[in-house]
């Protein structure tokens, strides 16, 4: 089939490197306007979900679209961001995508991933759709520039689904945190995946969705349904 010009100009060769975006900071980061959403009046689901939702679905407008999942499921939104865009526009909003930023990872490829989900945050609020900041960081080193083009008092989104399991992991999340709130001083923020309760000083702004590995465990065990789904 045959592309839309659109696509064929919106490609990761294409459009990440030449288009006009506004950038900040030494690596030249894209840089996102603030939101303010009220989480609550949403229905949550996985990018994985939404490509199933039909243009057409009554309630995809009570939708929020989240990229908590594997890189692999959402690599197309970035080779063709035309198409993509076409099909978000019927949620209601949606975060920015995560490209993953492992602490493992050169810091070549973690600022790469940032910058490329920075970069589809912005050409998606300059198409008109409602666009929640995903803020992530790597090792502390990472506070240098995982921050940059972030704005302040806006709405944000985070996730511990890919934190590890060790002590050290989690002394990096809380010390990251804390930094992201001094820095950006959120709207309120998005919490996907297990909560931490060293955070419950700051309850009032976090609004919790469950991942869907725990909503699943915690559906088996209540035989409760797992994610509320709609009828057409």
């Amino acid at each position: 089939m045959r592309k839309s010009k659109m696509d064929v100009e919106l490609t990761a060769d294409s459009w990440g490197y030449t288009y006009d975006l506004e950038r900040t900071g030494e690596y030249d980061i894209p840089i996102l306007q603030p939101v303010q959403v009220d989480f609550s009046k949403y229905t949550w689901v996985g990018f994985n979900y939404a490509t199933g939702v039909k243009a057409d679905h009554k309630h995809a407008g009570e939708m929020g679209v989240h990229f908590f999942v594997h890189d692999y499921i959402f690599k197309s939104v970035w080779t063709s961001l035309g198409r993509y865009t076409d099909m978000m526009r019927k949620f209601g909003c949606m975060t920015t995508p995560e490209f993953s930023a492992y602490l493992d990872y050169p810091k070549a490829l973690q600022i790469y991933n940032y910058y490329r989900s920075m970069a589809v945050g912005q050409f998606w609020q300059r198409a008109g759709l409602v666009v929640i900041p995903t803020v992530y960081w790597g090792i502390p080193y990472t506070f240098d520039w995982c921050f940059q083009g972030m704005p302040e008092n806006s709405s944000v989104a985070i996730s511990t689904s890919t934190i590890g399991k060790s002590k050290g992991c989690k002394r990096i999340f809380l010390q990251a945190f804390d930094k992201m709130i001094d820095t950006l001083h959120p709207y309120n923020i998005l919490w996907y995946g297990d909560y931490y309760s060293e955070c419950d000083k700051y309850s009032d702004l976090i609004f919790k969705v469950p991942s869907f590995s725990s909503q699943r465990w915690r559906g088996k065990k209540s035989g409760n349904t797992i994610v509320k789904e709609y009828k057409e």
